[in-house]
């Protein structure tokens, strides 16, 4: 599975590298929304899925999800994010439709992100 891990904490990002070797997944990191427009631009279908905060640099991970949407895009996301109650009313329309499907709420251990990934997989393989 190829990954898309929108993140602008190294200390985060670090911690799910060190979790994704562990894995065949392949990661791929961006720190800001911009960053992650242009790899979701160039190769959106080859992306299985998207780990997203939502507080970043340049703008809203709000953003992106809006990108997906105008590209018809149908990847999966999922919001990891201490923020997401500062931005349920922008996110709830992409809750509704399928396109997030997990929230994982920081600060999250190693296992909530192995549990969520798990999730994510079974979740795919249906």
């Amino acid at each position: 599975m190829k990954i898309l891990y929108v993140e602008d904490d190294l200390a985060v990002a670090s911690v799910a590298k060190f979790i994704f070797l562990k894995t065949d997944h392949h990661l791929v990191f961006c720190q800001t929304v911009s960053d992650a427009i242009q790899v979701v631009s160039k190769c959106g279908k080859k992306i299985d899925a998207i780990f997203l905060d939502l507080r970043l640099p340049d703008a809203s991970g709000v953003e992106l999800l809006r990108h997906l949407q105008s590209m018809s895009l149908s990847i999966p996301v999922i919001i990891t994010s201490g923020f997401y109650h500062d931005h349920v009313e922008e996110i709830k329309p992409f809750q509704d439709s399928g396109k997030v499907r997990l929230v994982l709420h920081k600060p999250f251990s190693t296992d909530d992100l192995v549990n969520t990934l798990r999730t994510l997989e079974k979740s795919l393989a249906v």
